[in-house]
């Protein structure tokens, strides 16, 4: 018995690379600080804002895949279309309005941000996300 089938074409950029590298006035690359969280030299914590994980939860990404193969044909545009998908989540879920900090700030823009937040302040964060497709 002979297989007669046309395989979709495989992607030629089959790694998506999601980047985020703000940097404070005195030099410092934060982003991981406030994802992941950490101490403060006082012994405070410094609480984590997972906003990667937040996207993933709210984002139906097999879903989008599927819809976009089944409408396209296309492995890579199925690919290209999840991976911005998901890059969209990421900018909702830092924007949005449910981060825990332990007290109320004043913002550098001038901002009171209470105790329920969005990690935005001067969008340095958000606007330094960049999305790159790799070989």
């Amino acid at each position: 018995m002979s297989l007669n089938w046309n395989p979709p074409k495989l992607p030629n950029r089959a790694t998506a690379v999601y980047i985020w590298d703000p940097v404070s006035p005195d030099g410092f690359h934060y982003a991981a600080l406030v994802h992941n969280g950490g101490k403060f030299r006082n012994g405070g914590d410094y609480p984590g804002r997972p906003w990667t994980r937040k996207a993933l939860e709210e984002a139906n990404l097999p879903d989008t895949f599927a819809d976009e193969f089944k409408r396209t044909g296309s492995l890579e545009r199925a690919f290209e279309s999840t991976a911005l998908a998901y890059f969209r989540e990421n900018q909702k879920a830092i924007t949005s309005k449910i981060w825990s900090w332990p007290n109320n700030t004043r913002r550098a823009s001038g901002e009171l941000a209470k105790r329920r937040r969005d990690i935005v302040d001067l969008g340095n964060l958000l606007d330094s996300q960049k999305l790159e497709f790799k070989r």
